[in-house]
Parts: C-alpha cells; sequence; structure tokens
C-alpha cells in the first residue's frame, strides 16, 4: 500500500530512535525478480539455512524455491530446495553455448564487415523493387480516378472496389519498405551487440560485479522458469545462430589450427554463411526488435 520510504518515515516519526537502528542488510539473490516457477508462476526466492559442523563451526548455506501456494493448487514444487550454487553454475553451462574466444570475435568482426557491405547493397536493391511497385500501384490508382473523373468508367462499385484494393496493396507496400529499411540500418548494431555478448558475458557474469551479473542474465533471456531443480531458458532469439553454429566453427577452427590463414578464410564463410546470412538473421525478424 505504501512504498518502503514512506513507511520507514512514518517510524520515524513515531519512534525517534528507529533512524538510529541497525538495518540488516538484505541478502543479494543474483536471481532475484528474474526467475519463476514453471508449476505456479510464482516467484523464486532464497532462503538461508545453518548448519552446525563437527568442529563447532557454523556454515551457512543458501536455498532456492517456489515462494507460493496456488489457492486452488498446491504447487508439486513448492517443497523443492535447490542451493543457489546449483543455479549458477546452470547459468554458466547455458551460457558456455554462446562464448566465443578472442580469436573467434576478431574474425567475427572482420566477417561482418564484409557481410556489411553485401547485405547493404542487397537491402538496397529490396528497396529499389519495392519503391517501383509502390510508384505502378500509385499510377494505377491515379489512373483510375482520372478515368472516373472523365466519365470513362461508370460503375461506382467497380471504382470503389478497385481504388480500395490499390489502396490497401500500397499501404501494404509502404509498411514492407519500411520494416527492409529498418532492416537494412539494424541489421549490423543487432550483430555487433551479439558477438560482443558471446564475447564478454561469460567473463561478466564470473565478475564480482552483482549487476553486470543481473545484466547479463536479462541479456540472456528474461523468462527464466524453475522447473523442480533446473532452469528452462528461452535465450534471446538472436543468440541462436551462435549456438548453432558453434559446434562446426569450433571443429573447423581446431582441424585448422595449423593454417591459420587457411582458418581464418573458412571462418569468416562459415561464419558469413551460418550467422550472419539474411536467412539467419532476417527470419529472426530484426526489423522487430
Amino acid at each position: 500500500m505504501i512504498s518502503y520510504e514512506q513507511f520507514e518515515r512514518v517510524q520515524e516519526i513515531f519512534d525517534p530512535k528507529h533512524a538510529t537502528r541497525p538495518q540488516k542488510d538484505p541478502y543479494q539473490f543474483i536471481l532475484r525478480g528474474m526467475i519463476t516457477c514453471k508449476e505456479c508462476g510464482h516467484a523464486i526466492i532464497t532462503e538461508k539455512h545453518t548448519k552446525k559442523l563437527k568442529d563447532g563451526t557454523k556454515k551457512e548455506f543458501r536455498y532456492c524455491h517456489c515462494c507460493g501456494k496456488n489457492l486452488d493448487k498446491k504447487c508439486k514444487y513448492h517443497s523443492v530446495y535447490v542451493p543457489e550454487g546449483e543455479l549458477i553454475e546452470q547459468i554458466k553451462n547455458e551460457l558456455g553455448k554462446y562464448t566465443i574466444d578472442e580469436d573467434f570475435y576478431k574474425i567475427a568482426l572482420e566477417a561482418l564487415a564484409e557481410e556489411d557491405e553485401i547485405e547493404v547493397s542487397r537491402q538496397n536493391e529490396k528497396i529499389g523493387q519495392i519503391n517501383k511497385q509502390i510508384a505502378d500501384k500509385k499510377k494505377q490508382l491515379d489512373s483510375l480516378r482520372r478515368s472516373a473523373y472523365r466519365g470513362l468508367i461508370t460503375d461506382e462499385a467497380f471504382i470503389l472496389s478497385e481504388q480500395e484494393s490499390l489502396e490497401k496493396d500500397i499501404s501494404h507496400l509502404e509498411s514492407k519498405l519500411n520494416e527492409v529499411k529498418t532492416v537494412a540500418s539494424n541489421w549490423r548494431e543487432v550483430a555487433l551487440d551479439v558477438f560482443m555478448f558471446a564475447r564478454y558475458a561469460k567473463e561478466d557474469f564470473d565478475s564480482d560485479d552483482w549487476e553486470r551479473k543481473r545484466l547479463v542474465i536479462k541479456q540472456l533471456g528474461a523468462d527464466l522458469k524453475l522447473s523442480g531443480r533446473t532452469i528452462e531458458f528461452t535465450p534471446v532469439k538472436y543468440l541462436i545462430p551462435i549456438a548453432e553454429s558453434q559446434e562446426c566453427l569450433k571443429a573447423k577452427k581446431e582441424a585448422a589450427r595449423t593454417a591459420s590463414q587457411q582458418m581464418k578464410k573458412d571462418l569468416k564463410e562459415d561464419l558469413i554463411s551460418s550467422c550472419l546470412s539474411t536467412s539467419a538473421w532476417s527470419r529472426r525478424q530484426i526489423a522487430h526488435a
């Protein structure tokens, strides 16, 4: 009903000593607000458990589990407690599917620059074709209106039907033109972001920076579901070509280890055909990113 700040202010008014009370530091759960239970949709929370060891010392353990129960049906995963470290390892394993090394990254940037020239030319050709189609439709519409004005066509129902059809075609072509233009302008930016993520995301997640870790998870895919003890990932669609081509490209790199120039040439060609081709990226609707 009220914010935490408002609550604290009210407590301070009622009890001036409240502000000087030691505040317990909240535990920073790395997946807080980013993962839900697949069974019931409730949030996944973490709890601290303390265990007394044989030598008399105490050790803290943190476990994750579904926080709630459905009023109509009890969640079967509510009592399933998963060590937080286990979920972190699952995220690291998932990141490994999209991780590339420095050599691979440099080759990817070179391939991206080459493919960008080809893609720009391809998109410009498409833009020219669509502009011509729009011009033809507008010419037909103008001709229809002139004929109706001059009395050469007197059937009003036919005129209205043809006019509606032509206007609809023009509207569709203009939408298609805007989409192609968006793809042409966004294509390289999207591809570059993907390769940047593939190169540095795992390093960022292994760092001690809590916010960087959470940013990596968001970029990997915000829709995370915990099914019992297993996280189900829905990766960002633009990462899929990286994962699909990983094994093939790694094998080619290993086979060509002794022939660096040939390796670079082969890897570039494979990158262009598998990761950077129009079929791999436009099909994933870059225009609607």
